[in-house]
């Protein structure tokens, strides 16, 4: 995206484009000339989605967004095993999957939107949202009661 031949072709495949999708962490599609504000100046009906590992905001926004990662910071896999044994990832990138389907979903939203009112917009996913939205029940138990429904499930 730094030669200038490739930033047109990019230009006029937006222009065509129902949907823009990235994983770069903030600050970096802003850079190279393609934020959410910038693309709608070239398609203004164009749906706008992206992945970062911890948001675009506060002191994690530029740290990598890696699954293992996020299943240790979430808590997922300290989850994933019992009160003896040490944290264990899950077997699968089950982060990834899961963000991957909040901005599935997101995109949706907007398409559907933009079939009605012409209108696109932009959705935003966290990573670590995800994971953690992934375990409310687990995490809405501990913090009504102290913890002891996690205490007796293991």
């Amino acid at each position: 995206m730094k030669n200038p031949d490739d930033v047109f072709r990019i230009k006029e495949l937006i222009k065509k484009a129902d949907v823009v999708m990235h994983n770069f962490r903030p600050g970096v599609m802003e850079r190279l000339g393609f934020d959410y504000e910038s693309v709608k100046e070239i398609n203004p009906s164009i749906v706008y989605a992206s992945i970062t590992g911890y948001g675009d905001e506060g002191e994690w926004k530029k740290l990598p967004g890696q699954d293992l990662l996020l299943q240790s910071i979430s808590g997922l896999a300290w989850l994933n095993n019992s009160s003896t044994a040490n944290p264990t990832p899950m077997g699968v990138s089950v982060v990834d999957m899961l963000a991957g389907a909040h901005l599935a979903q997101g995109i949706l939203a907007l398409l559907y939107q933009k079939g009605v009112t012409g209108e696109g917009g932009s959705i935003e996913v966290s990573m670590l949202e995800s994971a953690l939205d992934f375990q409310f029940e687990v995490l809405t138990c501990y913090y009504n009661d102290g913890g002891n429904c996690l205490n007796e499930a293991q």
